[in-house]
């Protein structure tokens, strides 16, 4: 739910899993003042009842066809095998301002520019008004990577119309009916614990409001789905597990993966976790992420998406077998989030090997450097990352052309768009150039998220061109939380006369009874 200051609100929740369950606040920072709070979900089993299965449930308000349609969709078991690894990401692929077309200047270079420190030290350098210090646009981080068994050799390699994901792990996707097991390992090597100045950071921070679980020890937790308690994914001391040897209550398997460890999930695609009954879409978007350090997990990239589709929305053989709806031509996935690296799990990683690299240091220079960025005013503010799944100002990933969205004249293109991060992850999703529908059935070209909240939405892209998508914060403007997304043109198209909208003639809205006369 969305609250801004001085909002109230309430909400009707209907227990589906039995246990006890936190309930959080999630602005990152929100967790060291212990706003969570434990609810107790009455006996109740977990899963699908054969009607929810069939989606009957929430089927009012569904057309004959819908229903008929619904009716024919067989729920089946969906697998996906995803290892958490550490792999090199780069937030501005191209090096260059990508929505200006022009080199970086000075604000780019705030967050973008790698500064590192002199071959030989020179201990001048560690006066701020000589210079400073930054990693730049390249950082060490954690990413969910999917591969195709539980032996975890080969990746599946993204589609050409995924690569807009970015740092995003793969889509979770799932039919209404559907439950989605789900094998996660930690690949991050053991060793990585034994980082004494991470410990120290952690242990002086307090980032969590419990008592700090075990260093890189990751989950998968997933919103809107239903879950046992085994299956929840999330470290908190809500008894789920066998006691430990103290007598105190343990936690389950897959609440806490550590390095080199793997556990298994299983998901719920409950009614309640599609489109509602009076839905204007035919699926409904959440997110999943690691959350035993959260802020740490979420600030390392440990997050991705997840889509569940109506039963009734599976036209083709291919959209059952991918659990995509049937009803729009091209989805689109775009996340915002300030990353800020300063509380990611590898800051120490990406000052040794961006900032530091191969300068020959003694262990007295080392703290220095060290406390040297501790007290710096700028090095804090290099490391927040304005990015749109993980890209700044335009950027795309290296294997991608650009613009980072591509889509044709005269196409139903369903976006999903969501925030992750903390108070000042607030954002305003604003396109240019064409109109969405919420899933409320609302007109927007403005669309604010929350933290962790995720929305569909419809564009039907009538007026081509290469469009800019941003976020409207004046703030995150300029700290390139901005990107392009391209409408081909399709057919030639009469220019129309001054204040009508240029549009297409494709029967997509030409047939459909909501638009007649309005064209």
């Amino acid at each position: 739910m969305k609250f801004l200051f001085g909002f109230l609100g309430s909400a009707l929740l209907a227990p589906s899993s039995e246990g006890q369950f936190d309930g959080l606040f999630k602005g990152l920072e929100g967790f060291d003042f212990n706003v969570g709070d434990l609810f107790d979900a009455p006996d109740r089993a977990v899963g699908m009842s054969d009607d929810d299965k069939g989606g009957k449930a929430y089927d009012a308000g569904l057309s004959k066809e819908q229903k008929v349609a619904a009716a024919t969709y067989k729920p089946r078991t969906r697998k996906i095998y995803l290892q958490i690894e550490q792999v090199e990401w780069n937030f501005a692929p191209q090096g260059r301002n990508e929505i200006l077309d022009t080199a970086f200047g000075d604000d780019e270079n705030v967050f973008l520019q790698n500064r590192p420190l002199e071959n030989p030290f020179n201990p001048n350098q560690m006066d701020p008004p000589v210079t400073d210090l930054a990693v730049g646009s390249r950082y060490q981080k954690f990413r969910y990577i999917e591969y195709t068994d539980d032996t975890f050799t080969t990746q599946v390699p993204r589609r050409t119309e995924e690569l807009h994901l970015g740092l995003l792990g793969p889509v979770v996707r799932c039919v209404v009916g559907d439950t989605v097991h789900v094998t996660l390992k930690n690949g991050v090597p053991a060793d990585m614990m034994n980082n004494q100045r991470r410990r120290r950071r952690l242990q002086e921070g307090g980032f969590a409001g419990f008592d700090q679980p075990p260093p890189l020890c990751f989950s998968a937790h997933p919103h809107g789905l239903a879950y046992t308690k085994m299956s929840e994914g999330a470290f908190y001391s809500d008894g789920s597990g066998d006691p430990n040897v103290d007598g105190t209550p343990g936690i389950a398997p897959a609440d806490c993966v550590m390095p080199g460890m793997t556990a298994t999930q299983e998901w719920f695609c409950v009614p309640e976790a599609g489109p509602g009954p009076k839905s204007k879409v035919s699926s409904m978007s959440w997110v999943y992420h690691s959350h035993v350090n959260t802020p740490l997990d979420i600030n390392s990239g440990i997050y991705g998406m997840i889509v569940v589709t109506a039963p009734w929305a599976v036209k083709t053989e291919e959209n059952a077998a991918r659990g995509t709806p049937g009803d729009v031509d091209r989805e689109f996935f775009a996340l915002m989030h300030v990353v800020n690296e300063n509380a990611g799990w590898l800051i120490e990683e990406n000052v040794e090997q961006y900032i530091i690299g191969d300068v020959a240091l003694t262990d007295p220079e080392r703290d220095m450097v060290v406390e040297f960025l501790d007290n710096s005013a700028s090095f804090p503010e290099s490391n927040l990352m304005h990015a749109i799944n993980g890209l700044m100002y335009g950027n795309v990933v290296a294997e991608d052309t650009l613009p980072l969205f591509k889509a044709r004249q005269g196409e139903k293109v369903r976006w999903y768009v969501t925030s992750m991060g903390s108070e000042e992850d607030h954002h305003t999703h604003h396109w240019h150039g064409n109109v969405l529908t919420t899933e409320r059935g609302l007109n927007r070209d403005v669309i604010l998220m929350s933290a962790a909240e995720s929305m569909p939405a419809d564009m039907y892209t009538r007026n081509a061109g290469n469009w800019l998508y941003h976020c409207h914060i004046h703030d995150h403007i300029s700290a390139g939380m901005e990107s392009i997304y391209q409408v081909l043109q399709t057919e030639a198209v009469a220019v129309p006369p001054p204040g009508k909208m240029q549009y297409s003639t494709n029967p997509w809205y030409k047939d459909d009874p909501s638009y007649a006369g309005k064209f």
